[in-house]
């Protein structure tokens, strides 16, 4: 087992697991949750750039935060024990209090499993389905906790932790072990199989080992997984095996959307790592086929998405991940962005014939009608009677095609959204902020399309650069939309993490790395979602 790293124990009678739940819930009561979330940024007077451009509400709104601020700190540190008010007494404000007592917990909570698991015994008396419960149990903590130990560390665990009642279980144990590839889930297989009742183990596992030996003996051997106890054919990695898996795939009854869209991906990655790829055509249709009889009134309309052009299975996928928590509603729900969208893809060119988007079939070159009959159309001065390729006109601009972005998010409630406030949706395609101001550059002369999630489709006007202010370093986020009628500022997951960064979500909240893996952004769930807060360096 690796060993514990050192570090600083902010208190050791605080029980942190039992303070911050009654702390947070004092500090929602009190209105001042968000500024524990979130922080204070830095005083813009003294930030030049902002200090500049800076108005007196807005620097109002600053110093209401400072005060709120100073707030949630005192209630905190009234809260707390004299030790852990003495050895946090150098927080400077709420959210770094917040962030200190957090993260001594985390950090006392390794050395705190690994000496539960040096510490497991199973007791006198106790059945092994009990036991192997409480193995599995910080087994599984240990993993989330990423803790390494070694397969031969829990070997020895599972060897030395038995009751008296097993001593005569452990000679056959050892000599089961140390047949070839014998691994910790092999010792559990057979704790789960014969370890109850203790007084029939040594018979039952040596009747075992010996029918292993003999497979040994007689080369039953998987190459694919390279274990001795089963052959190819009936190997759960066995191509042909995970492909009928793939075919018998089915939705169960009353499972969650999510839950099953994760069965279907971590399905289709397993096929991938094995050099197995399934066409979209394949996926859609097992998607469309595979749902639960509560989705039967929902599949008309999902295969009338699909017939849409250039619809690929991570459309569906999306539409599914969207829309598939409510079997009852789904339909209605849809219908709107299903009309929104055909109208926004009938209003692109498509040839069938060259598979080019710029003209349609009727005005092909490679139409033999429109070729004889003189009916083509030049795609860049737009008369007809000849093709672009044999046009002279000086006017060749392209009608340019106006892209389609997603802003799906939905919020319940009649909230309001802060200026500085930038929510963080995984259902948007693109950055977007109502507010002109605050684009460093902004081309005007861009246009594209906003799909919201009822169906309604809006204008985006410009598109361009926001810089920021992070702990006192100045950042660019490129390519935002400029969007006026929307009511808050968007950050796209997807667009964040094409840029190279990485987003981990969880049920705490929210974290953000650069490409080297440092902390770009941290932030927790409040009622309107999750949300970062800029000072903006205004254009």
């Amino acid at each position: 087992m690796a060993a514990a790293k050192k570090q600083i124990t902010v208190s050791d009678d605080l029980n942190y697991e039992t303070w911050a739940p009654i702390a947070q819930k004092r500090l929602v009561e009190n209105g001042l949750w968000d500024v524990v979330v979130n922080g204070v940024s830095p005083d813009p007077t003294k930030i030049p750039e902002l200090a500049a451009t800076i108005k007196a509400e807005e620097l109002a709104q600053w110093r209401n935060r400072v005060i709120r601020d100073i707030k949630a700190l005192k209630i905190m540190q009234s809260s707390l024990t004299d030790s852990a008010f003495r050895n946090t007494i150098s927080a400077a404000s709420a959210k770094e209090l917040w962030d200190l007592l957090k993260k001594g917990n985390e950090e006392a909570k390794p050395r705190s499993l690994e000496k539960e698991f040096e510490n497991l015994k199973m007791h006198y008396g106790e059945t092994m389905e009990s036991y192997l419960k409480r193995v599995n149990d910080i087994l599984h903590r240990l993993y989330i906790s990423e803790i390494e130990i070694s397969d031969d560390e829990i070997v020895r665990k599972l060897l030395t932790s038995l009751s008296r009642e097993y001593d005569h279980a452990i000679p056959t144990l050892k000599e089961f072990m140390e047949m070839p590839y014998m691994a910790s889930n092999d010792l559990l297989t057979m704790y789960e199989r014969y370890g109850d009742p203790p007084e029939t183990m040594p018979h039952m596992v040596k009747d075992f080992s010996e029918s292993l030996k003999k497979a040994i003996a007689e080369e039953m051997y998987c190459g694919i997984c390279e274990k001795y106890n089963h052959k190819e054919e009936d190997c759960r990695y066995n191509p042909v095996k995970l492909e009928k898996e793939f075919e018998d795939l089915r939705m169960y009854d009353g499972e969650p959307m999510d839950f099953y869209l994760g069965r279907v991906v971590d399905f289709l990655e397993r096929l991938e790592d094995l050099g197995i790829e399934k066409s979209d055509d394949e996926v859609i249709a097992k998607l469309l086929t595979s749902l639960s009889w509560e989705y039967d009134d929902a599949i008309p309309l999902l295969k009338e998405f699909m017939a849409l052009p250039d619809m690929t299975r991570d459309d569906l996928i999306n539409l599914l991940g969207g829309y598939g928590d409510h079997p009852d509603a789904m339909p209605y729900m849809m219908k709107d962005s299903y009309v929104s969208l055909k109208k926004a893809k009938s209003e692109q060119l498509w040839c069938g014939l060259c598979e080019k988007y710029n003209h349609n079939t009727v005005d092909c070159f490679f139409n033999p009608m429109a070729k004889n009959s003189f009916r083509g159309q030049c795609h860049q001065c737009g008369e007809r009677g000849h093709f672009a390729k044999h046009c002279s006109s000086r006017r060749i601009q392209q009608q340019a095609q106006e892209p389609v972005h997603l802003m799906l998010a939905v919020t319940i409630g009649g909230f309001t959204f802060d200026e500085d406030m930038w929510m963080i949706y995984t259902n948007a395609s693109s950055h977007m902020t109502p507010y002109a101001k605050l684009f460093t550059t902004l081309d005007r002369t861009y246009r594209g399309k906003v799909l919201l999630a009822g169906g309604r489709v809006i204008v985006a006007a410009g598109k361009g650069d926001v810089s920021i202010v992070m702990d006192g370093v100045k950042k660019t986020i490129k390519n935002v939309l400029f969007v006026p009628r929307i009511n808050r500022n968007v950050l796209s997951v997807g667009q964040i993490t094409s840029g190279g960064y990485k987003v981990m979500m969880d049920a705490s909240g929210c974290i953000i790395k650069d490409e080297n893996g440092n902390v770009f952004a941290r932030t927790g769930w409040e009622e309107r979602g999750l949300a970062l807060r800029f000072q903006v360096i205004k254009g």
